[in-house]
């Protein structure tokens, strides 16, 4: 029974060859698109997820103006593996009294999760130097 089924399908085949050749055709280039789009999407998850630890860092979450217990109380939350500081200090002000940009210092678990990493030099070492963010020199 099951030779005769595929006997009749084999001599259906052969009968609409074009149609038949036409079909193949259409599905394995309907394959490859499908495949060659999960490839590009991958691709691009991949980049954008890379893009945006360069831009923004590893981090989270931010608690802005924290007080000082915020670091004790975070360091038992499960799941949290670094805590890292930023202090702001002021601000620089424009003539038209805009903020142009702050001033502050981070500590090295900032500047680890942060993923921040300098274009020239090194990091302040001692008081009386600093560190500029590209839009601010």
């Amino acid at each position: 029974m099951k030779k005769e089924l595929f006997k009749l399908a084999l001599h259906g085949l052969k009968g609409k060859k074009r149609s038949s050749l036409l079909t193949v055709i259409i599905l394995t280039i309907s394959f490859a698109a499908a495949l060659v789009t999960l490839c590009i999407t991958g691709s691009i998850i991949k980049t954008n997820a890379e893009y945006r630890l360069n831009t923004y860092g590893a981090w989270y979450g931010a608690i802005p103006y924290g007080i000082e217990g915020d670091a004790e109380f975070l360091s038992t939350v499960n799941g949290i593996g670094a805590i890292g500081t930023a202090t702001v200090y002021g601000q620089a002000v424009s003539n038209g009294g805009a903020a142009v940009t702050s001033v502050g210092s981070a500590d090295g678990d900032l500047l680890k999760i942060g993923r921040i990493e300098l274009q020239d030099g090194e990091f302040p070492q001692h008081d009386n130097e600093i560190a500029l963010e590209a839009s601010a020199l």
